[in-house]
């Protein structure tokens, strides 16, 4: 974008500011969030391997050996591990499959690139962010904002990004204001639009659209935050939720054993 518009040196300016500092950061904190749900989930899978082959059968052999009458959730326990052995090849082969599949460098971009903007908003309100940054840098340069937009929309690497810059950039080739058909587009909303079409210079319409950027920037560091937290408790009530599932399957019958040898 830059080496097109004649402003590449600003632009390299703009990524070594201090502002930029902060994404930095923001990544490094999504990268611990996909390194911890993976090593927890590759934990859980372990556990329940070691779980299923070792202690629940000799268990089983406990209770035939005295001959207990198991409850509901004993039985389904044991049923539960049967299958488990069973099949384990297969759940190992679709573990290990899916591990490696979303280790790919493929399947990262298109889930970062393709689905995230679409279905996840704060996604989608990052890369309208990344795009104000850009267009500030553009406007502060005294570069034409047509210019721009026709280039971002054959280089930038989203592709709804791209029909969407496509559409603005034809709206105002037609005459029509870019932060309106940008409102229209969803790629900035309307009081955002408003504020930058009330810049009285092109310096401080540059220094709103930056400052737009960095509140979208705050704001989906904040939703990060919330997310990994939640994250983090929902995985640690999981475990708890198998380890306690698999604790009343157990006991339950030792303590009809124990009560019937009183």
């Amino acid at each position: 974008f830059g080496s097109q518009s004649g402003i590449l040196p600003q632009i390299y300016s703009a990524i070594l500011s201090q502002e930029r500092v902060a994404g930095h950061s923001l990544r490094a904190r999504l990268i611990e969030l996909v390194l911890y749900g993976k090593f927890m989930i590759a934990t859980m899978f372990f556990l329940l391997l070691f779980m299923m082959f070792k202690i629940i059968p000799h268990f089983e052999t406990i209770f035939d050996d005295f001959e207990i009458e198991l409850p509901a959730i004993t039985i389904f326990l044991i049923a539960l591990s049967a299958a488990f052995i069973k099949y384990w090849y297969v759940l190992a082969l679709v573990f290990i499959g899916a591990f490696l599949l979303f280790s790919t460098r493929l399947v990262r971009n298109f889930f970062r690139r393709v689905l995230f903007p679409r279905f996840v908003p704060p996604v989608a309100s990052l890369r309208s962010a990344e795009l104000l940054d850009l267009l500030s840098v553009n406007v502060a340069a005294g570069r034409p904002l047509a210019g721009a937009l026709s280039t971002m929309a054959r280089y930038h690497t989203d592709p709804l990004i791209r029909r969407k810059l496509l559409f603005v950039f034809n709206e105002v080739e037609q005459g029509a204001s870019a932060w309106e058909s940008m409102v229209e587009t969803r790629l900035i909303k309307a009081d955002e639009a408003t504020a930058i079409s009330c810049a009285t210079s092109q310096e401080s319409r540059a220094w709103t659209m930056d400052r737009l950027a960095q509140l979208r920037r705050d704001r989906f560091t904040a939703k990060v935050d919330a997310f990994g937290n939640l994250l983090q408790t929902a995985v640690v009530l999981c475990l708890g939720a198998v380890v306690l599932f698999v604790g009343i399957a157990l006991l339950l019958p030792l303590f009809d054993l124990a009560y019937n040898l009183t």
